[in-house]
Parts: structure tokens; C-alpha cells; sequence
């Protein structure tokens, strides 16, 4: 029988992305809506973010200071 990998995705539910990225529910909502903040997943009326996209897009948010800035349109 060959070997199979399973590979496990952590999905959070708006509640716990919330307090992760210490912004309200609301926010989140707002966000998607707005088409900014982290990707997240949609089943049928439930909405989930996978940690590692979360991840992703915190690094994204990085601001080192001192470097210029940059204006994304």
C-alpha cells in the first residue's frame, strides 16, 4: 500500500481570526465587503480563513521603518 500524506489546514472562523488580528468581527465583514484584509473561504453562508493565509497577508502588512513608502493605488 503506498504512503499517503495527509496535510492538515487550520481554518479559523471569523471569531477567532478576530482576536488573532485584534480587530472586531464587524471589521472582517466590513473588509470583505470592501475586498481588502485577508483571503478567507466561503462555504455556502459560512466563512473561514485558512492560518497560513493569514499568516501570508500579516507579512504583507509588514512597515519597516525608515524605508520609503509606498502607495498602492
Amino acid at each position: 500500500m503506498p504512503d499517503e500524506t495527509v496535510t492538515v489546514v487550520y481554518l479559523l472562523d471569523p471569531s477567532a481570526t478576530s482576536r488573532a488580528l485584534g480587530v472586531t468581527v464587524d471589521t472582517l465583514k466590513s473588509w470583505r465587503r470592501k475586498g481588502i484584509g485577508p483571503p478567507y473561504l466561503r462555504f455556502g453562508n459560512r466563512i473561514r480563513y485558512r492560518a497560513t493565509d493569514l499568516d501570508t497577508w500579516l507579512d504583507s502588512q509588514t512597515v519597516t521603518p525608515g524605508a520609503p513608502v509606498t502607495h498602492e493605488p
